[in-house]
């Protein structure tokens, strides 16, 4: 089995979407990393949310390459008023 670093990066827009990012590379260099595919105004950050390395999503991924996952959507609560 082979044991590989997988970093996860939350990144968020000036309108308030996210998208989480995962990285093969260390912690430490995760958020450098995804800050260089992004446009500037977007903010990156370490995430909390661990992946397995057998999820789907993680197939294939090689050492130091940057991938993104998924778009984080949040349902608006009724006294939202956008």
């Amino acid at each position: 089995m082979v044991v590989r670093r997988v970093a996860t990066v939350e990144v968020t827009s000036p309108d308030g979407g996210k998208s989480l990012w995962v990285v093969a590379l260390p912690h430490g260099e995760a958020v450098a990393a995804v800050r260089k595919l992004i446009p500037l105004d977007h903010i990156a950050e370490l995430s909390i949310r661990r992946l397995l390395g057998s999820q789907k999503k993680l197939d294939g991924l090689r050492p130091g390459e940057v991938r993104k996952i998924e778009t984080i959507t949040h349902s608006k609560s009724p006294s939202d008023p956008k």
